[in-house]
């Protein structure tokens, strides 16, 4: 992507799964959240924005994990979702 363009990441919750969370980039210096103005539902997707402010690459990641009541046994395993961004 250029600089100053936007991404808009809308991630849907699995069912039998958590809603996404620990959203994150890992170089801000590269590319940075912003606000997207957009009103999730009350459940089930987590919506995000970025910008790309310099040249360079970052990682965004969020996580997701089994849904499970409370005092059940639950499995212990993660979803991971991972995009690398490339800005010239």
């Amino acid at each position: 992507m250029l600089v100053g363009q936007r991404i808009e990441l809308y991630l849907s919750q699995h069912q039998g799964m958590t809603e996404w969370q620990n959203l994150a980039v890992d170089d801000t210096s590269v590319v940075q959240p912003v606000n997207t103005g957009i009103v999730p539902p009350p459940r089930g997707a987590t919506i995000a924005g970025f910008v790309a402010v310099r040249s360079g690459t970052a990682n965004i990641t969020a996580t997701a994990g089994p849904l499970c009541s409370p005092g059940q046994a639950c499995p212990m395993y993660a979803v991971l979702f991972s995009v690398r961004v490339t800005v010239t």
